[in-house]
């Protein structure tokens, strides 16, 4: 009977090896698959940085962009300003010209001096009207420009929310 109960118990005990055995290869496997879980997770983490870093070439890009626009709106406002002080001058130029006309019509001399004055005011007009027609062009460039700009700025944004989403 004691050998009996000592083949139980050498049974027993291969089988409790056997399942060791199927244990430790078991804690193998899950020890390769934690490897490949933390491999992955670094691999995430260096994908996050470099969206990271992305993101903060676009806001970088976005101020960029927003201080340019800012520029050209002061420029144009300059250019309005200026044409506003051009306009003023051609009609301070148009009242003293009917004053002149209206005091001198009937002396020849003095009607000699408004005919050289009126060919001078026509040159002032042309002049006048080439630097409007310029202002106009440039302030039509700086909308154009200002417009790019706003676009760029929402494609920036939209690149920044996708990004953020992701």
């Amino acid at each position: 009977m004691s050998d009996q109960i000592l083949a139980q118990i050498l049974d027993e005990l291969k089988s409790l090896n056997t399942r060791m055995g199927g244990l430790a290869d078991r804690q193998t496997s899950l020890e390769e698959g934690q490897q490949a879980l933390l491999a992955r997770q670094t691999s995430l983490e260096e994908g996050q940085q470099a969206l990271l870093a992305r993101q903060t070439t676009l806001e970088e890009g976005q101020l960029a962009l927003l201080a340019r626009q800012t520029n050209l709106e002061e420029g144009q406002q300059t250019l309005l300003a200026k044409q506003g002080a051009l306009e003023a001058r051609q009609l301070n130029f148009e009242a003293e010209l009917k004053e002149i006309k209206a005091n001198t019509a009937d002396i020849p001399l003095i009607r000699q001096a408004v005919l050289e004055t009126l060919e001078i005011t026509k040159r002032l007009d042309l002049s006048q009207k080439s630097f409007e027609r310029k202002t106009v062009n440039q302030l039509n460039t700086h909308e154009y420009s200002i417009d790019i700009i706003n676009r760029r700025q929402l494609k920036l944004e939209a690149d920044m929310e996708s990004l953020k989403r992701k």
